[in-house]
This record gives C-alpha cells, structure tokens and sequence, in this order.
C-alpha cells in the first residue's frame, strides 16, 4: 500500500518514479506520467484563477477523454471537490445535481481544458489534504426517486484503486482499457486510480464498440479491462473475428454477470474474469 493517500501526492510521486513511461492513451496521442502531472498542475493554475480553492465543488460534464484526468486531478491537487454528470443527463437532472451539490464551477467544454492543460502556470502551492476530506460526489442513477450523492474522500480513491490492482494483479507492465464512462466510480476508482497505484498504462476509448472492440484491444496492447455484464452478453453475440484470438488481455472484471455467461465468456475468449 502507498503511503499517500492523496490523489495529488500520489500523482506527484508517480510522474517522479515513472517520468517518461506512458500513463495515458487516447487513440494516436499518449501521454508520460511526467506530462500528465505537467498538464494537471497548468489546469489546477488555470482554476485557481476561476476562483476554484479548498472545498469549491467543481462539476464536470465530459465524454471520456484525457481532459476528464487532467481536470480531475487537477481539482485533486487543489482540495476541491469534484461532482461528475453523465453527459446524457437531460436538463432538469442536470440542474438538480447543479443545485443540490452546490456546485460553483461547471466544466463541460474539452477544448477549454485542453488549452488550460498547455499554458505552462506559474508554480502552485497546493493545500496539504488529509486523506478523509471529500474529493469526490458521485450521484446515484436516481431510479428509486432524486439521485442521492455519494461522498468519497481522497482515501477512497487511492486504497480503492490499490485494492483492485492487488485483486487484478496489475502491475507496471499492464495496459488497462477504460471504456466505462469516466463519471462512474468504476472507471475511476477501479481502472484509473487502479493503473495509476502500480505504474500501469491507462487506454481511454471513447465508448464501447462491440464492432471494433477485439481489434482495438489488440492495437492497444490491453492486458486487462472491466465491463458490465451487458457487454459480455454483447461480445458473446458477436460474429467470430481473428482479433479475438490475438489479444493479450490475462484478466477481466465484470460486474452482473451469470454464472453460464461467464463459463461462455472464459471459454470462448480465454480469458479469466474475476
């Protein structure tokens, strides 16, 4: 287990461990570690400058994309506290989670990020953070009434992440693809922070293909992937392709899965899920 508990001090430790080593991948483009912590800190200097601080609730609404990092760790670094919102929220659920959480920034525009990402800021002095103050709320999906808000604190984040690496096994050698939406826990907790806890490579996709699925996890060298149980029925329903049999994923996570989808998925795919 590391002994930062702090998303901005873990990063900070690992783009100073790892430096060069890919941590992150978007089709083309990736991007070291060093970088990553480059880019997170230009974004913290940029919000600092909106008036984002200590405890200011930042909403974001993004597809996935590498921004979606930068800007989460970024509020990370600050003390702030982040509130993702599913994209395909409709307007009135939007304005509930604007209202309910307090939210006094909102970021929905990548371009925005990104260039934030790139003007090189003058050199920040982040808050010390405790690792039980609140990082993130992340809203239920709301189906039994309002969506309710769940706290998480920086400790959440990073034991949650070193707990899914020991379980998965990952290691500094894996590429871990993340095709879950990036406002969900798992893709954060689980894939991301997971990756990042052990020195491992993080493969963003903007969303799941099931088309395209076997070639692009063959192009990208993916070792390991988590899905829902959905997906596997999906893939499962799919045509036989070459690129099933060429890829090098050695472990999956599914969530709601039966026990003959997974004996079907195991056997057909060869790969172990847990």
């Amino acid at each position: 287990m590391s002994e930062f508990k702090a998303i901005g001090k873990l990063l900070e430790f690992q783009a100073k461990r790892w430096g060069g080593k890919e941590l992150v991948v978007w089709g083309e483009e990736s991007f070291s570690y060093a970088e990553a912590e480059w880019r997170v800190n230009n974004v913290a200097g940029g919000l600092a400058k909106m008036g984002v601080e200590r405890k200011t609730r930042v909403g974001v609404m993004l597809p996935n994309c590498p921004e979606w990092l930068w800007v989460w760790w970024a509020v990370a670094s600050l003390g702030a506290v982040l509130v993702p919102i599913n994209p395909a929220f409709k307007a009135d659920e939007v304005r509930f989670i604007l209202d309910h959480a307090g939210i006094k920034l909102e970021l929905l525009d990548r371009e925005e990020i990104k260039q934030l990402s790139e003007v090189k800021r003058v050199d920040l002095e982040f808050p010390a953070i405790e690792e039980e103050e609140v990082m993130g709320i992340l809203y239920t999906s709301g189906t039994t009434g309002k969506p309710k808000g769940v706290m998480l604190p920086h400790r959440s984040y990073v034991v949650g992440g070193e707990s899914f690496a020991m379980r998965a096994q990952l290691s500094d050698r894996d590429r871990v693809m993340v095709m879950l939406p990036l406002f969900h826990v798992n893709a954060q907790v689980y894939s991301v922070m997971g990756a990042l806890s052990v020195g491992a490579t993080v493969v963003i996709e903007p969303t799941f293909s099931a088309s395209g699925f076997w070639q692009e996890i063959v192009k990208q060298r993916v070792t390991e992937f988590n899905f829902l149980g959905v997906v596997a029925n999906i893939l499962l329903k799919q045509p036989e392709v070459v690129a099933e049999k060429r890829h090098q994923v050695r472990v999956a996570f599914g969530a709601g899965l039966t026990a003959e989808t997974i004996e079907k998925f195991e056997a057909r795919f060869k790969i172990p899920l847990i």
